[in-house]
């Protein structure tokens, strides 16, 4: 699934690409209007594109003077599909933190092209998830593979679930770790305090038990 535009896993890429405008915004559209607004297509495909669209109701047509507009038919069986489209980021973010909320203990963040909001349709979704210290080896393994499950029946994408205890990030801090270095540039909090919240915690612990 193309996690930035997520139009695209429903319809080609100029439908894809007009169904989004149209559906940012409650109102009439010319079909130059929604070209300059779209990243593909001629003014030619843009009308062709649109024209295909009304055939089947999701987008309305109306003649003002020698020019028509578009709008999306908001009262289409279909359109709540459109509107959760649109919504896909959120949703999917939704859905992560309702997931991750289950297990009171735990911080997680989205990091990676994803939270970066640079994703394309064969991206994986990136998430760090610290445990507690005393969690088991197995309890870990299994939760990130569930939660990988999880994200590929969602979007078709791997969830890659990158795993720390909160001990083990202390350490890998200290050390410039670059790959959690690397998620401290990006990292999008989905439950738990913000990442550099969180270093801090973990920071006044390591001097609290000096």
């Amino acid at each position: 699934m193309d996690l930035e535009l997520p139009f695209r896993t429903i319809a080609p890429p100029v439908e894809a690409e007009a169904l989004r405008v149209l559906a940012g915004a409650d109102t009439e559209f010319s079909a130059a209007q929604v070209h300059r607004l779209i990243d593909s297509g001629s003014p030619y495909g843009v009308r062709k594109a649109l024209a295909r669209l009304a055939e089947s109701g999701l987008v309305l047509s109306t003649i003002h003077g020698n020019s028509t507009f578009w709008r999306g038919n908001r009262h289409h069986l279909l359109w709540p599909s459109i509107e959760l489209a649109v919504n896909a980021r959120r949703e999917l973010l939704d859905r992560l933190r309702g997931e991750l909320a289950m297990h009171n203990e735990l911080a997680a963040y989205l990091y990676g092209s994803f939270a970066r909001r640079s994703a394309g349709p064969d991206s994986d979704i990136d998430v760090l998830i610290v445990h507690p210290d005393d969690s088991s080896h197995d309890s870990i393994v299994d939760f990130a593979h569930d939660l990988s499950q999880q994200i590929m029946a969602w979007t078709g994408n791997e969830g890659h679930v990158y795993n720390a205890t909160r001990s083990w990030l202390r350490d890998a801090i200290e050390k410039n770790d670059p790959v959690v270095m690397s998620i401290r540039q990006d990292a999008v909090a989905l439950v738990g305090p913000e990442f550099e919240e969180l270093l801090r915690e973990l920071d006044t612990g390591k001097y609290a038990r000096a």
